[in-house]
Protein backbone atom coordinates (compact mmCIF):
# COMPACT_ATOMS: atom_id res chain seq x y z
CA UNK A 1 0.00 0.00 0.00
CA UNK A 2 2.72 2.44 0.94
CA UNK A 3 4.36 1.88 -2.41
CA UNK A 4 1.09 2.65 -4.10
CA UNK A 5 0.75 5.87 -2.34
CA UNK A 6 4.41 6.90 -3.27
CA UNK A 7 3.52 6.05 -6.61
CA UNK A 8 0.73 8.06 -7.09
CA UNK A 9 2.47 10.66 -5.20
CA UNK A 10 5.28 10.86 -7.97
CA UNK A 11 2.76 10.79 -10.61
CA UNK A 12 1.08 13.52 -9.76
CA UNK A 13 4.23 15.44 -8.90
CA UNK A 14 5.44 14.76 -12.60
CA UNK A 15 2.03 15.95 -13.71
CA UNK A 16 2.15 19.02 -12.07
CA UNK A 17 5.61 19.44 -12.57
CA UNK A 18 5.00 18.92 -16.90
CA UNK A 19 1.88 21.44 -16.53
CA UNK A 20 3.54 24.17 -14.87
CA UNK A 21 6.34 24.14 -17.37
CA UNK A 22 4.32 24.18 -20.42
CA UNK A 23 2.43 26.95 -18.45
CA UNK A 24 5.91 29.16 -18.37
CA UNK A 25 6.18 27.72 -22.30
CA UNK A 26 2.93 29.25 -23.03
CA UNK A 27 3.27 32.49 -21.04
CA UNK A 28 6.96 32.70 -22.69
CA UNK A 29 5.50 32.34 -26.02
CA UNK A 30 2.47 34.47 -25.90
CA UNK A 31 5.13 37.30 -23.96
CA UNK A 32 6.92 36.93 -27.41
CA UNK A 33 4.00 37.54 -29.87
CA UNK A 34 2.82 40.34 -27.73
CA UNK A 35 6.12 42.00 -27.99
CA UNK A 36 6.40 41.46 -31.90
CA UNK A 37 8.72 38.78 -31.49
CA UNK A 38 6.65 36.07 -34.05
CA UNK A 39 9.78 33.95 -34.93
CA UNK A 40 10.56 33.54 -31.69
CA UNK A 41 6.99 32.83 -30.39
CA UNK A 42 6.57 30.49 -33.74
CA UNK A 43 9.69 28.32 -32.19
CA UNK A 44 7.86 28.06 -28.60
CA UNK A 45 4.66 26.93 -29.48
CA UNK A 46 6.42 24.20 -31.69
CA UNK A 47 8.45 23.40 -28.46
CA UNK A 48 4.73 22.90 -26.86
CA UNK A 49 3.61 20.99 -29.59
CA UNK A 50 6.78 18.98 -30.34
CA UNK A 51 6.92 17.42 -26.21
CA UNK A 52 2.61 16.34 -26.58
CA UNK A 53 0.79 19.54 -25.78
CA UNK A 54 -1.62 19.25 -28.53
CA UNK A 55 -3.53 21.82 -27.35
CA UNK A 56 -6.09 24.27 -28.96
CA UNK A 57 -5.24 27.45 -27.73
CA UNK A 58 -1.54 26.76 -28.48
CA UNK A 59 -2.35 25.78 -32.05
CA UNK A 60 -4.33 29.02 -32.03
CA UNK A 61 -1.68 30.93 -31.13
CA UNK A 62 0.33 29.46 -33.59
CA UNK A 63 -1.76 30.07 -36.41
CA UNK A 64 -1.17 33.86 -35.44
CA UNK A 65 2.26 34.21 -35.25
CA UNK A 66 2.34 32.14 -38.76
CA UNK A 67 0.20 35.07 -40.19
CA UNK A 68 1.55 37.97 -38.89
CA UNK A 69 4.61 36.45 -40.51
CA UNK A 70 2.82 36.51 -44.05
CA UNK A 71 2.37 32.61 -43.59
CA UNK A 72 -1.24 32.10 -44.36
CA UNK A 73 -1.48 28.85 -45.74
CA UNK A 74 0.62 27.36 -42.35
CA UNK A 75 -2.08 29.78 -40.32
CA UNK A 76 -4.84 28.08 -41.88
CA UNK A 77 -3.39 24.43 -41.03
CA UNK A 78 -2.84 25.60 -37.39
CA UNK A 79 -6.26 26.76 -37.08
CA UNK A 80 -8.30 23.99 -38.63
CA UNK A 81 -6.21 21.99 -36.52
CA UNK A 82 -7.57 24.00 -33.56
CA UNK A 83 -10.71 24.34 -34.57
CA UNK A 84 -10.98 20.57 -34.68
CA UNK A 85 -10.10 20.80 -30.85
CA UNK A 86 -12.17 24.42 -30.34
CA UNK A 87 -15.20 23.61 -32.81
CA UNK A 88 -17.47 26.47 -31.54
CA UNK A 89 -14.33 29.45 -30.72
CA UNK A 90 -15.77 32.55 -32.50
CA UNK A 91 -12.11 33.43 -32.74
CA UNK A 92 -10.66 30.80 -34.89
CA UNK A 93 -14.06 30.65 -36.98
CA UNK A 94 -13.36 34.47 -38.00
CA UNK A 95 -9.40 34.01 -38.99
CA UNK A 96 -10.84 30.77 -40.86
CA UNK A 97 -13.62 32.76 -42.86
CA UNK A 98 -11.24 35.71 -43.02
CA UNK A 99 -8.45 33.60 -45.05
CA UNK A 100 -10.69 31.70 -46.73
CA UNK A 101 -12.16 34.63 -48.41
CA UNK A 102 -8.49 35.52 -49.25
CA UNK A 103 -7.54 32.41 -51.20
CA UNK A 104 -7.07 32.32 -54.63
CA UNK A 105 -9.09 28.82 -55.40
CA UNK A 106 -11.73 29.39 -52.91
CA UNK A 107 -12.75 26.24 -52.12
CA UNK A 108 -15.78 25.36 -49.13
CA UNK A 109 -14.42 23.61 -46.12
CA UNK A 110 -14.39 19.61 -45.90
CA UNK A 111 -16.33 18.59 -42.79
CA UNK A 112 -15.58 15.37 -40.83
CA UNK A 113 -18.71 14.75 -39.50
CA UNK A 114 -21.85 13.47 -41.17
CA UNK A 115 -25.11 15.18 -41.93
CA UNK A 116 -26.50 12.78 -39.81
CA UNK A 117 -24.62 13.29 -36.79
CA UNK A 118 -25.38 17.57 -37.61
CA UNK A 119 -24.99 18.08 -33.80
CA UNK A 120 -20.34 16.84 -33.57
CA UNK A 121 -19.87 20.06 -35.28
CA UNK A 122 -20.45 21.77 -32.60
CA UNK A 123 -18.31 19.01 -30.69
CA UNK A 124 -14.70 18.09 -30.64
CA UNK A 125 -14.47 14.16 -30.90
CA UNK A 126 -13.53 14.38 -27.26
CA UNK A 127 -16.27 16.08 -26.00
CA UNK A 128 -18.42 14.09 -27.53
CA UNK A 129 -17.35 10.67 -26.77
CA UNK A 130 -17.26 11.81 -23.25
CA UNK A 131 -20.97 13.58 -23.54
CA UNK A 132 -21.69 10.13 -24.51
CA UNK A 133 -20.02 8.03 -22.41
CA UNK A 134 -21.62 10.40 -19.39
CA UNK A 135 -25.31 9.96 -20.61
CA UNK A 136 -24.77 5.67 -21.15
CA UNK A 137 -23.76 5.73 -18.01
CA UNK A 138 -26.55 7.95 -16.57
CA UNK A 139 -28.64 5.61 -18.22
CA UNK A 140 -27.78 2.63 -16.78
CA UNK A 141 -27.73 4.34 -13.34
CA UNK A 142 -31.40 5.20 -14.07
CA UNK A 143 -32.35 1.60 -15.11
CA UNK A 144 -30.97 0.11 -11.54
CA UNK A 145 -32.69 2.63 -9.60
CA UNK A 146 -36.03 1.70 -11.46
CA UNK A 147 -35.33 -2.01 -11.24
CA UNK A 148 -38.37 -1.76 -8.44
CA UNK A 149 -39.95 1.24 -9.50
CA UNK A 150 -42.84 1.60 -12.63
CA UNK A 151 -42.04 1.04 -16.39
CA UNK A 152 -41.63 4.71 -16.84
CA UNK A 153 -38.78 5.04 -14.76
CA UNK A 154 -37.39 1.99 -17.07
CA UNK A 155 -38.14 3.45 -20.15
CA UNK A 156 -36.55 6.41 -18.97
CA UNK A 157 -32.96 4.84 -18.55
CA UNK A 158 -33.19 3.30 -21.59
CA UNK A 159 -34.02 6.14 -23.79
CA UNK A 160 -31.13 8.24 -21.94
CA UNK A 161 -28.50 4.99 -22.58
CA UNK A 162 -30.03 4.95 -26.57
CA UNK A 163 -29.46 8.63 -26.76
CA UNK A 164 -25.83 8.26 -25.46
CA UNK A 165 -24.83 5.39 -27.46
CA UNK A 166 -25.73 7.42 -30.63
CA UNK A 167 -23.93 10.53 -29.26
CA UNK A 168 -20.82 8.34 -28.69
CA UNK A 169 -20.79 6.57 -32.47
CA UNK A 170 -20.99 9.89 -33.88
CA UNK A 171 -18.06 11.12 -31.65
CA UNK A 172 -16.03 7.78 -32.63
CA UNK A 173 -17.14 7.91 -36.01
CA UNK A 174 -16.17 11.69 -37.00
CA UNK A 175 -12.54 10.75 -35.09
CA UNK A 176 -12.14 7.71 -37.46
CA UNK A 177 -13.38 9.44 -40.59
CA UNK A 178 -10.68 11.66 -39.70
CA UNK A 179 -8.07 9.70 -39.36
CA UNK A 180 -8.69 7.73 -42.33
CA UNK A 181 -9.95 10.28 -45.05
CA UNK A 182 -8.51 13.57 -42.75
CA UNK A 183 -8.75 17.07 -44.81
CA UNK A 184 -5.62 19.06 -45.71
CA UNK A 185 -4.41 22.05 -46.53
CA UNK A 186 -2.18 23.01 -49.71
CA UNK A 187 1.15 24.86 -48.30
CA UNK A 188 2.99 25.50 -51.00
CA UNK A 189 2.01 28.67 -53.37
CA UNK A 190 0.79 26.23 -56.65
CA UNK A 191 0.90 22.56 -56.72
CA UNK A 192 -0.13 20.51 -59.96
CA UNK A 193 -2.61 18.21 -59.27
CA UNK A 194 -1.60 15.00 -62.14
CA UNK A 195 -3.89 11.96 -62.84
CA UNK A 196 -1.04 9.68 -62.06
CA UNK A 197 2.37 9.52 -59.56
CA UNK A 198 4.29 7.90 -62.49
CA UNK A 199 5.81 10.33 -65.65
CA UNK A 200 2.97 9.32 -67.42
CA UNK A 201 0.50 11.13 -65.40
CA UNK A 202 -0.67 14.71 -66.64
CA UNK A 203 -1.57 17.51 -65.23
CA UNK A 204 -5.52 17.78 -64.44
CA UNK A 205 -5.50 21.19 -62.31
CA UNK A 206 -3.81 23.31 -60.31
CA UNK A 207 -4.30 24.69 -56.63
CA UNK A 208 -2.83 27.14 -54.71
CA UNK A 209 -2.12 27.91 -51.18
CA UNK A 210 -5.11 27.63 -48.75
CA UNK A 211 -6.78 25.08 -50.55
CA UNK A 212 -8.37 22.63 -48.54
CA UNK A 213 -8.48 19.04 -50.08
CA UNK A 214 -9.50 15.20 -48.43
CA UNK A 215 -6.14 13.41 -48.23
CA UNK A 216 -7.13 9.43 -49.37
CA UNK A 217 -4.40 7.78 -50.20
CA UNK A 218 -0.63 7.89 -49.94
CA UNK A 219 1.69 6.39 -52.25
CA UNK A 220 5.49 7.16 -51.54
CA UNK A 221 6.13 10.65 -51.72
CA UNK A 222 3.04 11.61 -53.02
CA UNK A 223 -0.82 11.41 -51.97
CA UNK A 224 -4.12 11.46 -53.63
CA UNK A 225 -6.83 14.13 -53.02
CA UNK A 226 -10.04 14.81 -53.31
CA UNK A 227 -11.74 18.31 -54.03
CA UNK A 228 -15.15 19.07 -52.40
CA UNK A 229 -17.17 18.38 -56.16
CA UNK A 230 -15.41 15.21 -56.64
CA UNK A 231 -12.05 15.57 -58.72
CA UNK A 232 -9.02 14.11 -57.75
CA UNK A 233 -5.78 13.66 -58.61
CA UNK A 234 -2.04 12.75 -57.22
CA UNK A 235 0.31 15.60 -55.55
CA UNK A 236 3.28 16.13 -53.82
CA UNK A 237 3.10 14.73 -50.34
CA UNK A 238 5.48 17.71 -48.79
CA UNK A 239 3.17 20.39 -50.36
CA UNK A 240 -0.05 19.46 -48.17
CA UNK A 241 -0.32 19.16 -44.49
CA UNK A 242 -3.01 17.00 -42.81
CA UNK A 243 -5.04 18.83 -39.99
CA UNK A 244 -4.73 15.95 -37.75
CA UNK A 245 -4.02 18.04 -34.40
CA UNK A 246 -1.61 15.39 -33.39
CA UNK A 247 0.38 15.11 -36.78
CA UNK A 248 3.64 16.29 -37.17
CA UNK A 249 3.71 20.32 -37.95
CA UNK A 250 5.34 20.21 -41.27
CA UNK A 251 8.22 22.51 -41.57
CA UNK A 252 8.86 24.13 -44.91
Amino acid sequence: MTALVRFWALWLMCTSAFASSAGEQLFEGNAAYRSGEYTRAESVYRALLDEGVVNGHVLYNLGNSFYRQGRSSEAMLAWRRAQILMPRDPDIQANLARARDATRDRLPALINSRDLFFWQRRLSPREGALTGSFLVGMGFVVLGAARWRRKDWRLLGASISLVGGVVLMAALDEASSMWRAPSGIVLDAEVSVRSAVSAEGVELFQLHAGAEVRLKERTGEHVQIELADGRRGWLSAGSVGSVVPNAPFPVL
